[in-house]
């Protein structure tokens, strides 16, 4: 549980600068951290998925396997996006630790 500031015009300009600022971090976290479930979501879908797939494979059901295929193939693109997410965010946050150290 957390207060939340409404109306910044009730402020100083000073702090005003400081919710901004917290507001703006907790949701690229928030963006983040929401990435990282998915992917791990989507990683342990996949996972059953391709489970399927080789019981499929076994039983000759060319259509579902190929169904299956195919929704094997979007998730994993999925996935990717996902990292990509996770990534811009470590290299943001990289990027901010090493012009703190200069």
């Amino acid at each position: 549980w957390t207060w939340e500031v409404d109306n910044l015009d009730l402020l100083s300009e000073e702090h005003a600068k400081a919710v901004t600022k917290e507001r703006k971090r907790r949701r690229i976290l928030s963006i983040h951290l929401n990435a990282l479930h998915k992917t791990l979501g989507l990683m342990r879908k996949l996972g059953w998925m391709e489970l399927e797939i080789e019981k499929l494979k076994t039983s000759g059901n060319s259509e579902e396997l190929s169904k299956r295929i195919k929704e094997s193939q979007n998730m994993k693109q999925k996935i990717q996006a996902e990292e990509m997410k996770i990534l811009k965010f470590i290299r943001d946050e990289e990027t901010k630790k090493q012009k703190l150290e200069a």
